[in-house]
């Protein structure tokens, strides 16, 4: 689970209660996940924006 923006130190395994599909929702199950380098930099920024421009 991942409880704010910053480094790795707010990344916490955790239980969340089991989701209930609504009406006109769908319910599916999840094998595998994975957090990738740029979603790292994301949550480190809180914006998704480094300090260095993309020009």
């Amino acid at each position: 689970m991942v409880e704010g923006f910053g480094g790795p130190e707010v990344l916490v395994a955790g239980d969340a209660p089991d989701p209930v599909a609504g009406p006109g929702q769908a319910l599916i199950e999840v094998a595998f996940a994975n957090i990738t380098f740029v979603v790292t930099q994301f949550r480190a920024t809180a914006q998704g924006r480094s300090k260095r421009s993309c020009r």
